[in-house]
């Protein structure tokens, strides 16, 4: 995986540090709270999306 962004209807997109587990996303996961994290700043991201733009390389 060489990046991931988070896609919001009507915004540019934005980058991501972290994607949480699908458990985590519907509040099953104890150790994970699904946030979503700034890979600069460390800052959390507050958003009701859950849509994201995910860049992988495939090696051949």
């Amino acid at each position: 995986m060489l990046d991931i962004h988070l896609m919001e209807e009507g915004k540019p997109t934005r980058a991501l540090l972290r994607i949480p587990s699908g458990q985590a996303l519907t509040g099953w996961d104890d150790d994970d709270d699904g946030h979503l994290e700034d890979p600069w700043t460390g800052e959390v991201i507050t958003s009701t999306s859950r849509t994201f733009l995910i860049t992988v390389q495939t090696t051949p």
